[in-house]
């Protein structure tokens, strides 16, 4: 269905370059797997925003328990959508990589890796955590020496916030690229994890250059198709004469929530693609993967003479 990945090591924006041109070409195919999944969270969005905001007035106990149902099955089902669609555009990188021929081989493999995503994504949520409040603990400290030492709370701040910047970017591209060895390989979880950060820390500043790339380039695309619903948004706050963002009829949220999902069919294919190519790239620089690849299909091609 893809092409062949490049056989030749490229720069970081030739990989998005091609994820884009990837995408481009087999728009449809994306939106055919990933509409049902993104359709069924949207909705599951919108019953938790309804859910939630029913918490605001002061309901009977009738209203509070379906309050409560709404929040939770709400919360379920976009959670258990959004897992869908991380399972589908996995199968969609380790097509593009070459590792599978049609998405109904690829999705086949990494289905057997479904809960092998769960943990992967706890264990990396897990840890965002511990360093965020890590590294706003050591900006409080600083913060707090400002009587003692202006200057050294001034660098304790400063190195906390770079820090905490620094650390937000590696630890982002580990995890993008430890999916991509989960999508790619098969290996047991810990091996998976630790596949994806040597991979990474082996070439760090290629990595984040790649990773501020990304984020910069996505950025600049979502930011005009998300206009429409800011000048929405703002229509609304004008016309009620405040500046409480929750205070928006429940039309414009769910219409928000649409948009955002149809926003979704866009960015994250792409960004999959991208850090799918970049894992694909990092292997070919370090391991000679395109060696290795062109003799698994040299010896595939002899076989059938």
């Amino acid at each position: 269905m893809f092409d062949a990945p490049p056989q030749q090591p490229q720069s970081v924006g030739d990989l998005i370059g091609r994820a884009f041109r990837i995408y481009r070409s087999h728009w449809k195919a994306f939106m055919y797997a990933l509409m049902w999944p993104i359709i069924i969270g949207t909705i599951g969005k919108v019953l938790l925003q309804w859910g939630v905001l029913q918490f605001k007035t002061p309901p009977g106990i009738g209203m509070l328990a379906l309050s409560v149902v709404a929040t939770s099955a709400g919360f379920l089902v976009s959670l258990l959508a959004a897992w869908f669609v991380v399972l589908r555009l996995l199968a969609f990188v380790r097509m593009v990589d070459g590792f599978a021929g049609d998405f109904k081989e690829a999705y086949a493999a990494v289905g057997k890796r479904k809960w092998g995503v769960i943990a992967v994504s706890v264990v990396g949520y897990v840890i965002t955590v511990v360093m965020a409040f890590a590294w706003t603990a050591e900006i409080v400290l600083a913060a707090l020496l400002w009587k003692a030492s202006p200057a050294a709370s001034v660098a304790g701040i400063i190195l906390g916030i770079l820090g905490m910047v620094v650390s937000v970017l590696l630890v982002s591209q580990v995890w993008c690229v430890v999916f991509a060895v989960l999508a790619c390989e098969t290996r047991s979880l810990g091996s998976v994890i630790g596949r994806g950060t040597v991979l990474v820390l082996r070439d760090p500043l290629r990595s984040m250059g790649f990773s501020l790339l990304i984020f910069f380039t996505l950025w600049l695309l979502n930011s005009p198709l998300t206009l429409p619903i800011v000048l929405l948004n703002m229509f609304e706050l004008a016309r009620a004469h405040t500046t409480d963002a929750t205070a928006v009829p429940f039309y414009c949220l769910v219409i928000t929530l649409v948009w955002e999902s149809m926003i979704t069919m866009i960015v994250w294919p792409v960004s999959a693609i991208a850090y799918g190519l970049f894992y694909y790239d990092l292997r070919m620089r370090q391991e000679g993967l395109d060696l290795d690849q062109g003799l698994t299909l040299l010896t595939a091609s002899k076989a059938t003479i």
